[in-house]
């Protein structure tokens, strides 16, 4: 036994995670990292989580399902980045009060984090890395990038070991295919959604075809050429209604602003839905005929919203691009679209429309490969907090790189 498993708490681990954004701030990373906390929490592993105060509104420090969050106040914003001075020395204590600290990428503090962490505390790092960061020109680009470049640089060279989601995103990856023997591969938790006893809330006719989008209005997703497939899918459909839940009005885009009056000239044949609680967008799921997510580029690493639809027996059609396309490959359930192109997805569309039941799969088998308890699994095991149980690795859902 190390000294550090001997001054482990009865309950388990001491676990530090590290994020810009987290819950209630809506998007694939912040439910990755909740799912994650939370699960440990419950597993009874003591989980401090910081991050940043980005709402003014939300509470400095709270324990949300069992996680101790801590928020740091946010002096400004560009773009997406925000700079939190009070974070960085929150970050330094904590280090020498838990056994082992894991960051998320995208975060430009990472890097400072890690080594402290590693060269000072002493403390093992694992950094769960989950997209090339893909700024919009402008200042934040100028101001940002290098600086985030160096970080990640950093980050992982400081780090014990790198999650990354799919060895397809990682081959494919400019920055992590150079890290390959720091890498480590397992799906994000992907959750089973519960409803309750509500109907689906979206109000169309039972003969109606409903198409569903859920994420935010964000560059990375392909929102527009969804709005693009939408004639040619009508000609087929007449009847189809394409349903977008979701944030609108996501902090750094402008992306429904841009396409609002596109969207509201089709009428009722397109439903901006907002964001769904969980029960709701279960039932969502449930009533979908198909899931669409053609994105675009690399901030798009995975897309969870894909094997939600699919336990729910729902196909599904992603851009053809590295990490998207993981799901529909891996399980049959849609078909892969070229990224950017209207055409190429309504055509897909209509395809998949024709003959559906090909594309349903057990939802059993997700559960394995894809599930939460399996990805708690394999970070109890990389924390050190499994050498009784011997679950491998690989057992785990995972596989190193090679």
């Amino acid at each position: 036994m190390t000294s550090q498993q001997a001054n482990r708490p009865a309950s388990g681990l001491r676990v530090l995670v590290t994020l810009t954004y987290y819950w209630p701030h809506i998007s694939g990373l912040t439910l990755y990292a909740k799912r994650l906390a939370e699960g440990l929490a419950a597993r009874g592993h003591d989980v401090r989580l910081l991050t940043s105060r980005y709402d003014p509104k939300l509470a400095e420090s709270e324990d949300v399902n069992g996680v101790q969050v801590e928020r740091s106040t946010v002096l400004l914003r560009l773009n997406k980045g925000v700079i939190m001075p009070g974070f960085l020395l929150r970050c330094f204590r904590a280090c020498h009060q838990v056994d082992v600290v894991n960051l998320h990428l995208p975060q430009i503090e990472a890097a400072l984090v890690a080594i402290y962490a590693r060269l000072i505390a002493r403390k093992p790092v694992y950094t769960t890395y989950h997209c090339d960061l893909e700024l919009p020109p402008g200042i934040a680009r100028v101001l940002f990038s290098p600086f985030m470049k160096v970080s990640h640089l950093l980050t992982v060279l400081f780090s014990n070991k790198v999650i990354a989601n799919s060895e397809d995103y990682v081959t494919n990856s400019r920055f992590l295919r150079h890290f390959r023997s720091r890498i480590l591969i397992s799906y994000p938790p992907c959750a089973r959604l519960q409803h309750g006893d509500s109907p689906p809330p979206l109000d169309i006719s039972d003969d109606a075809v409903l198409l569903g989008f859920v994420g935010r209005f964000a560059e990375e997703k392909g929102v527009e050429y969804i709005i693009g497939a939408i004639p040619r899918v009508l000609e087929a459909y007449p009847k189809a209604v394409f349903a977008f839940a979701g944030e609108v009005d996501a902090w750094g885009e402008q992306v429904y602003q841009r396409h609002k009056s596109q969207i509201e000239a089709f009428g009722e044949s397109v439903r901006v839905m907002g964001v769904l609680t969980e029960p709701d967008l279960a039932a969502f799921y449930e009533r979908c005929n198909l899931l669409l997510l053609p994105s675009v580029n690399s901030t798009e690493s995975f897309g969870m919203v894909q094997i939600e639809a699919m336990y729910s027996g729902v196909p599904v059609i992603a851009g053809d691009i590295a990490g998207v396309r993981v799901p529909v490959a891996e399980t049959g359930m849609g078909r892969l679209v070229p990224p950017r192109d209207s055409a190429a997805l309504a055509d897909a569309i209509v395809g998949v429309l024709a003959d559906r039941e090909a594309y349903v799969r057990p939802s059993a088998d997700l559960e394995a490969r894809f599930g939460v308890e399996r990805l708690l699994d394999f970070y109890e095991e990389l924390f050190g907090a499994r050498e009784s149980v011997g679950v491998s690795l690989e057992d785990a859902g995972t596989a190193s790189s090679p």
